[in-house]
């Protein structure tokens, strides 16, 4: 059972830390089962085949399919390698109901979507680099706080004297 245990860690693309969190377990006891070293206790089984749609025949005696049939079963697989929350999972099942017209048509969209988006960086950096170029083409300084600070204080200065007189 501890090599089907790691087998199933692994065909999820799961680490021992995070499949151990699934399960609630530490890590280092994740490994002890996965050695050998330690039999997983028979909540550690229910809980990697309620979390992990495992059939438990299969997990204690290798015998029949790894995983329950259901709709969901590949997609829960995905789900825990790739951590996708319930929106996410639901984003993936509706877009894989779609027929093949409907998919292409989403996936153009977000291609669209994403190329505006680019686009608009791009003429941002363009923007942004021309501004600098032409300043830089007319040799002009940056202004700075103590030329502004002393353009303040002489206009201060002066303000003060003409209403000493």
């Amino acid at each position: 059972m501890n090599e089907r245990i790691k087998q199933i860690r692994e065909i999820l693309g799961m680490s021992q830390e995070a499949f151990a969190a699934s399960i609630n377990l530490k890590r280092n006891s994740l490994s002890l089962i996965e050695l050998g070293k330690r039999n997983p206790s028979d909540r550690t089984i229910s809980d990697i085949c309620e979390k992990h749609n495992v059939r438990e025949e299969w997990l204690r005696s290798g015998s029949g399919d790894k995983f329950e049939k259901n709709d969901r079963g590949p997609l829960a697989v995905l789900a825990e390698k790739y951590s996708l929350s319930d929106a996410d999972l639901i984003l993936v099942e509706r877009f894989l109901k779609l027929n093949k017209f409907q998919r292409d048509a989403v996936t153009d969209y977000v291609r669209q979507v994403a190329e505006a988006f680019m686009e608009k960086e791009r003429e941002e950096m363009t923007i942004e680099a021309a501004e600098a170029a032409y300043t830089e083409a007319l040799n002009i300084a940056p202004l700075t706080r103590s030329i502004v600070s002393n353009i303040t204080d002489d206009t201060a200065e002066d303000d003060n004297l003409a209403g000493a007189t």
